[in-house]
């Protein structure tokens, strides 16, 4: 998709209705108790 975007110059053609990220799969998701106790266990420094 950069190739299209950035190399080619290609818009991204949306009729406002659809599409919208709803078919992305980003991933599973975490509680905050399960990030702080990886973050924790590994050490990791981090601000809430």
């Amino acid at each position: 998709m950069v190739g299209w975007h950035q190399y080619l110059g290609k818009g991204r053609r949306t009729d406002g209705k659809t599409d919208s990220m709803n078919g992305a799969y980003l991933g599973p998701r975490y509680s905050n108790y399960k990030i702080k106790a990886y973050f924790n266990k590994n050490g990791v420094t981090y601000l809430k």
